[in-house]
């Protein structure tokens, strides 16, 4: 039976982004094959973890136990917080790597003491920000170290103050020789990745259950589904802007998702923030919209709209991390003007619609199926592949 020490700073029950997503379906997958998870996250850190979200994690049967690390000590002693906080902390940020942006001391020594009391046949670290969670290798008991990456970071950070292009992305690739394996999440990253570790990286895509058959009437044309990062906003704000006037009103659009505080009130707009079922959005729409300009790596929201049979019309930034960018049920835009006529084409031609849904779901189902990547899992863990159940 192996155990795996897991490494993910927020909480993944909150189905509101698409690493979140990747987590539980990974989790899922070290369930159906019996292995023990211990998984530490951090109790405040962009999402925040509750005595019942704890509880319901516990029970889900996803981890053996729950480490929830704070990022600063509590006590309210000053000169005990400047002791074995502030002055420690502060020679830890001198010395650190620039990519680490969000580890501090009182984290790293969470997480050093969590090493103290096990030992694992696996540590997986989520993002590159975190890799030096396992600098000391005394701690480790010969576990294998494997780092999922989720995107390319550096592109990331372009617009930060004082950032340096050869210092941020040498890091980068730097801190991933740390790690015995290092996870691609598409083909692209896999590409970059293994110019520098061509025989550490391996591709471990997205994956999800292939869905089940469309039983709801449709309801709307169109769905959009995002969070709201700076890249979804700034992408939410051209499309209403530049594209859906252009959209006739009879058309309806359903968005899901925490974008959807930063978009107008429009009588031919529904907004659900969040939804437990997101299958049901999808299976009442009849295409999917990607408006994101600017991001990087693999849009999660593609993939499942493909998924559900549900062609996709995008700027090129859409189809990044798919593995072949033509014939893959995806409509690329140009330009505003582009957009919105692939968007009356794929709802107003019966034939057109049909091959980009068939196009997307022959991708979804040879790439992105749960059972295709349970596969390379069994390998990279070195476990006899046996079909795995449903759900």
């Amino acid at each position: 039976m192996k155990r795996i020490l897991y490494f993910y700073h927020e909480n993944p029950l909150e189905k509101n982004a698409g690493n979140k997503t990747r987590v539980i379906n990974l989790l899922r997958y070290f369930k159906n094959k019996g292995m023990v998870v211990d998984f530490v996250s951090i109790r405040n850190f962009g999402s925040t973890w509750t005595d019942h979200d704890k509880e319901v994690f516990e029970k889900s049967g996803f981890c053996r136990t729950l480490y929830l690390l704070s990022r600063k000590p509590k006590g309210k002693n000053l000169f005990q917080y400047w002791l074995s906080y502030k002055i420690p902390n502060f020679f830890f940020k001198l010395r650190k790597n620039p990519i680490s942006l969000y580890l501090n001391y009182h984290i790293q020594k969470g997480f050093e003491n969590v090493l103290k009391n096990e030992t694992y046949d696996h540590i997986i670290i989520n993002y590159v920000y975190w890799g030096e969670l396992i600098n000391k290798k005394n701690l480790l008991s010969r576990a294998m170290t494997i780092l999922d990456t989720h995107d390319f970071t550096t592109p990331r950070h372009l617009d930060d103050k004082n950032f340096s292009l050869a210092d941020f992305f040498g890091n980068e690739i730097k801190q991933m020789r740390y790690f015995d394996q290092i996870w691609a999440i598409s083909s692209d990253e896999q590409y970059l990745f293994g110019q520098f570790y061509p025989y550490k990286t391996k591709l471990v895509p997205f994956m999800i259950d292939k869905p089940g058959p469309r039983l709801l009437p449709q309801k709307y044309e169109f769905i959009y589904v995002a969070s709201d990062n700076p890249h979804n906003k700034e992408a939410a704000e051209w499309f209403f802007s530049k594209v859906f006037p252009s959209i006739p009103d009879s058309y309806r659009l359903l968005v899901v998702g925490k974008i959807t505080k930063h978009i107008p009130d429009l009588p031919n707009v529904t907004k659900i923030l969040h939804m437990d079922k997101i299958e049901e959005a999808y299976h009442s729409s009849k295409a999917a919209i990607c408006p994101m300009l600017h991001g990087t790596g693999l849009k999660i929201k593609v993939v499942e709209a493909l998924a559900h049979g549900l062609p996709v019309i995008c700027q090129i930034r859409g189809v990044d991390g798919l593995p072949n960018k033509i014939n893959n049920g995806c409509l690329v835009s140009e330009n505003a003007t582009a957009f919105g006529q692939n968007m009356l084409h794929v709802v107003e031609d019966e034939d057109f619609h049909e091959k980009h849904r068939v196009d997307g779901e022959s991708l979804f189902l040879d790439y992105f199926q749960s059972e295709k990547v349970y596969k390379k899992l069994d390998r990279y863990f070195a476990l006899k592949h046996e079909k795995h159940p449903i759900g």
